[in-house]
């Protein structure tokens, strides 16, 4: 029988792409190196900053990689801000006369569209003009509609947008399913993979702790976020007297900054728990695999996510994650197997969970082995595969990806 699921491809990306930071830029980019090394022509059009091209490592992360990126040079809006009608019109005229340029000197076999924020600037164009036409969600503005705090006008125009889709692609079901509700039809779902050969499991090192703050003996219980307001991570300092009380020798390693990076450190020192607190600011993303696997558990109270890139690296460092039991993430956890889930909110359950997995010992490292088989069963390797699957053949792949 003939495999339809993968011919040689030209693709045309639209999406985000490092140095943006963030797990859908890094997913985005993943995917195209990966489609790449499967034999795929890929570009890809994205949105930067003048001060993001103007950096001399600015294209590091691709440069020599076979992924040809074209930036529209404009300022950054996050995408959880819903667009200016002068922003709408100035971005889609220049993504519109770079896809033209583009498309005249060699035509996409299909389009790709790597985040749902740039689905207002492109997605008619490319569907009107007869190209195939893949969009991927990664939760926002997509929360905010469900949410009902996005603005009638810009959700309609949004809507609007994704409805000529060939399919859409969301990195959960959970994330899919908002778009069922909206009466768009043509979904399917691509959990995102993690990199298992970066992310693994590594003994802990005295000298790359005790430069975190931290010494062998303790045990770390690891949060790393961008800090906004849905991550909850205040209700880790919540959790915590409640943990000390009966572990003391527990340590809070907290990675990254944001907008409530400032008041979680408050509420640590309104509760005198500074000496179990280690703040470290950002770390380079490199490091990071070593700072899990330093860990023996990962903390993610969020109310509100995607997907859970986070989770799943954690998994893959066999750090057991306690993470809230929201959206997607049961899809990413399968609580008490490979990692725990809790009501999110409760943090005396939260605290519960977490002495769990310290009380245990023999179940800890059941949960570690099993969270490694998880994050390798889904690791970059198969992520690609299944795009590759989606843009050669949508329908045969949305059918055989059915959204629950």
């Amino acid at each position: 029988m003939k495999d339809s699921t993968y011919r040689p491809l030209n693709i045309l990306n639209v999406g985000p792409t490092p140095p943006r930071m963030g797990g859908s830029c890094l997913a985005n980019l993943e995917t195209m190196l990966g489609l790449v090394d499967m034999g795929h022509r890929v570009r890809c059009i994205s949105h930067l900053t003048a001060e993001d091209v103007a950096r001399p490592d600015y294209d590091a992360s691709w440069r020599e990689s076979g992924v040809e990126v074209y930036p529209v040079v404009l300022e950054r809006m996050p995408a959880s801000v819903p667009p200016s009608d002068d922003h709408l019109r100035r971005k889609t005229e220049q993504i519109h006369d770079t896809f033209s340029t583009l498309v005249t000197s060699e035509r996409p076999d299909v389009v790709m569209v790597g985040h749902e924020a740039f689905a207002y600037y492109i997605n008619s164009r490319a569907v009107s003009e007869g190209y195939p036409l893949v969009q991927v969600l990664h939760g926002t503005p997509t929360h905010s509609i469900n949410d009902g705090i996005y603005p009638a006008d810009k959700t309609q125009l949004f809507l609007d947008s994704l409805r000529p889709s060939t399919l859409i692609v969301g990195v959960s079901q959970y994330l899919a399913r908002q778009l069922l509700v909206n009466g768009i039809k043509q979904v399917s779902y691509i959990h995102n993979g993690t990199d298992t050969n970066k992310f693994q499991p590594a003994p802990k090192d005295r000298e790359f702790l005790r430069r975190l703050g931290l010494e062998l003996s303790d045990t770390v219980l690891l949060h790393a976020s961008n800090f906004s307001a849905v991550k909850r991570t205040v209700d880790i300092v919540e959790a915590a007297p409640y943990v000390i009380r009966d572990h003391p020798e527990a340590r809070f390693l907290i990675v990254g900054a944001g907008p409530m990076l400032a008041q979680m450190q408050e509420r640590v020192h309104e509760l005198k728990l500074d000496d179990y607190f280690v703040f470290t600011g950002k770390v380079p993303f490199d490091d990071m695999p070593k700072v899990m696997a330093s860990s023996d558990a990962f903390l993610f109270p969020s109310r509100r996510e995607g997907f859970g890139r986070v989770v799943r690296e954690a998994q893959a460092c066999e750090t057991v994650p306690v993470a809230s039991a929201i959206g997607p993430l049961p899809e990413v956890i399968c609580s008490g197997v490979d990692g725990l889930l809790y009501q999110n909110g409760d943090n005396q359950g939260f605290a519960a969970s977490i002495k769990q997995i310290l009380e245990d010992e023999k179940e800890r490292r059941k949960m570690e082995q099993a969270a490694r088989v998880t994050a390798v069963r889904y690791n970059l390797q198969a992520m690609v595969g299944d795009y590759s699957h989606a843009l050669v053949d949508p329908e045969d792949f949305r059918s055989k990806r059915e959204v629950a």
